[in-house]
């Protein structure tokens, strides 16, 4: 069986334990010249260095692909509510770029497309449950305000 040496780890290794070249460069044997195990860890590695960069981007994708936001107009919406749910009032911290804290929701009428605030993730469950109409919110209301009296 041939072998290769890895260029990264420098170990004398079979060609199965190298991927496949298809491209037009001529490496040697038809395979890359690191080690798949190697390959591996270096994309293990760049992937855990760049995760907050490409957090952000998809954040940013998001907003402005579903709502036509930026980031900066999302964090406007967010200091303009003082970082609080529109509906219940409780402090959500929206996601940072590192990922961390509460996200706030963007709540939006599904019809028009128009922004109606943000959200925690409970109300925006809820109301997106109850299909973002009145009629089922003050049904939802009414059923517990009668069920509250009977307990």
């Amino acid at each position: 069986m041939t072998t290769k040496v890895c260029g990264s780890c420098k170990v004398d290794k079979p060609l199965n334990m190298f991927n496949i070249n298809r491209s037009k460069k001529n490496y040697s044997h038809g395979v890359y010249p690191v080690c798949k195990e190697c390959q591996s860890v270096k994309s293990r590695l760049t992937y855990q260095k760049h995760r907050d960069k490409r957090r952000a981007g998809a954040r940013a994708y998001h907003l402005r692909k579903n709502y036509g936001l930026s980031l900066d107009q999302f964090s406007d919406l967010v200091k303009e509510q003082d970082g609080l749910c529109a509906c219940c009032g409780e402090r959500q911290d929206y996601k940072t770029v590192d990922g961390k804290g509460q996200e706030l929701f963007v709540d939006h009428c599904h019809e028009t497309g128009r922004i109606r605030g943000l959200l925690c993730g409970r109300c925006n469950t809820g109301i997106g449950i109850l299909g973002d109409t009145l009629d089922h919110l003050k049904k939802a209301v009414a059923y517990l305000e009668k069920r509250i009296k009977d307990v």
